[in-house]
């Protein structure tokens, strides 16, 4: 596997649970609601609501990976 690969693979494992989280507090409207219009409503005055600190900590943790990882590549490359 790429390095890309490892670090798309962790991140998807790392990220899983907050993703569950949000997918749950989405699916859980999807459920309440009775019409699109209603669901619409809800997503958008639930959206502040929806807690994605979990998510977002993953994703900066994989793009100071990507970058430290990008810098040592070019490192290597221009050692050749």
């Amino acid at each position: 596997l790429s390095p890309e690969d490892v670090l798309t693979d962790r991140m998807e494992t790392e990220a899983a649970d907050a993703m569950a989280a949000m997918l749950a507090q989405i699916a859980a409207m999807m459920a309440a609601a009775t019409s699109m219009e209603e669901l619409a409503e809800m997503l958008r005055a639930g959206y502040p609501q929806v807690d994605a600190s979990a998510l977002a900590q993953v994703m900066g943790l994989g793009l100071v990976a990507a970058n430290t990882g990008g810098r040592v590549a070019a490192t290597l490359e221009s050692a050749e």
